[in-house]
């Protein structure tokens, strides 16, 4: 075998190798530091992109207003209905739950629609239908004295039925179009548009139909997005679990509040449905206002404070269950005796305190389930749903009882107690996937 012979590098020259090297990789790292990052150039949307999802945001705006002034008129009408109907305070409690039996049914099947063709086409198709159903409620004026009562209640259950996508549509729609850096700003315009649309339909009922009471005034009514996707795990449903919790509680107090309020401020002294109108839409414009000033302050900061994500919800979210939580202690004080002032003066806070939610929970269910933001909101909300659907009910029955509306306001202060402990114990932003 010939001998090889090793000839020394000239020290010179290995030095003068090396110190190129080290330029040519100082020259790579620098290029790749100055170029902008993934997640910038994914979160920062063009002059096109973003004219698209503003105009699909104001479109979603303009649908949950719709929606919930259908909903509300029924509530304004519900004293002369029971008056009109004969019925008694539990039985207004059912005739109110019917729409939630109808709302619930749909929520699973829409969010999953939802998230594979898209929030949009779904919102679309469900504005159509209960915009029908709402127009043939006004036919229950032709239906015989014994039928009007299960017409309406089929009326109600059909709307809820149509209008059952709304909240998983927005969910899938705002995961999968909106900027992060916009997204709470975004979603608490849409939801500041449902509470305008409680004010609209509380105060725009006409005249002669406030004069009368036939049942026929209805009509007038942050996670990475490429994971795995894995089997629900242990962590994975128990995150869900925790997360159906929180909405239960947040549908506890949305839909008694929502169903009742013209009832109560009736209890208390608002004698007329005019009156119980105007009164019913302050806490409603405070919601839309709240709504929206939760959305510009989660967005600040994290934009000027730098704040992580998961600190920013969980402390949007504190101030919407511990503050609806205070503003209900007066109330609960003065045993079914306060005035009716003081009465609006805390429901106008509890519903403009509890609106923060749709930058809390709203916004932590698009960051962390972005694939299955739809789902995951129509299962919470389903759940939260049969929560209103029961809490109706149980209204209903404390209110005809000796406890009366302050045993019923106790009972959600402690509710609105639990979700804040919960969710501050078990939510820290870790990614979600329904498998």
């Amino acid at each position: 075998m010939p001998y090889i012979s090793r000839q020394r590098f000239p020290r010179d020259r290995h030095d003068g190798f090396i110190h190129k090297i080290s330029r040519i990789q100082d020259v790579q790292t620098n290029a790749v530091l100055c170029q902008p990052s993934a997640s910038v150039e994914d979160t920062t949307p063009n002059a096109e992109a973003q004219d698209r999802w503003i105009k699909t945001v104001i479109f979603f705006a303009g649908a949950m207003a719709l929606a919930s002034a259908h909903r509300v008129t029924f509530s304004v009408l519900a004293v002369p209905l029971q008056q009109e109907l004969g019925l008694s305070l539990p039985q207004m409690g059912i005739l109110q739950s019917a729409v939630l039996a109808g709302y619930v049914l749909g929520q699973i099947p829409l969010g999953y629609v939802a998230d594979k063709i898209g929030g949009t086409p779904v919102m679309h198709v469900s504005l159509v239908l209960w915009s029908c159903v709402t127009g043939l409620t006004s036919f229950v004026r032709g239906a015989p004295q014994s039928m009007q009562f299960p017409a309406l209640l089929l009326s109600r259950v059909t709307l809820g039925i149509s209008q059952s996508c709304i909240m998983p549509a927005t969910s899938a729609m705002a995961a999968k179009c909106l900027p992060q850096q916009y997204r709470a700003r975004a979603l608490s315009f849409v939801y500041a548009a449902f509470s305008l649309g409680m004010v609209f339909g509380a105060l725009t009922l006409p005249p002669e139909q406030m004069s009368s009471s036939a049942p026929v005034n209805v009509k007038w009514k942050g996670s990475d997005q490429n994971a795995p996707r894995n089997a629900l795990s242990g962590s994975n449903l128990f995150q869900v679990l925790v997360l159906c919790w929180t909405h239960c509680v947040i549908g506890w107090g949305f839909f008694i509040f929502q169903f009742w309020m013209p009832t109560y401020l009736h209890s208390l002294g608002a004698a007329n449905l005019s009156s119980m109108g105007l009164l019913s839409a302050l806490p409603w414009s405070a919601s839309a206002v709240g709504g929206l000033a939760a959305g510009w302050l989660a967005d600040h900061l994290q934009e000027t404070h730098l704040w992580k994500l998961a600190r920013v919800r969980s402390f949007i979210q504190t101030v919407a269950t511990i503050g609806p939580a205070v503003s209900l202690v007066p109330l609960i004080l003065a045993k079914n005796s306060c005035g009716l002032g003081m009465a609006v003066a805390c429901l106008t806070a509890f519903m403009g305190l509890q609106a923060f939610a749709y930058s809390g929970f709203h916004a932590y269910v698009q960051e962390v389930a972005p694939r299955d933001a739809g789902k995951l909101l129509g299962l919470s909300n389903s759940a939260s749903t049969l929560v209103g659907m029961a809490g109706n009910v149980v209204t209903g029955g404390m209110a005809a009882s000796t406890w009366g509306y302050s045993g019923l306001f106790a009972v959600t202060a402690v509710l609105y107690t639990g979700s804040c402990l919960t969710w501050n114990a078990c939510m820290k932003g870790q990614p979600l996937t329904l498998g």
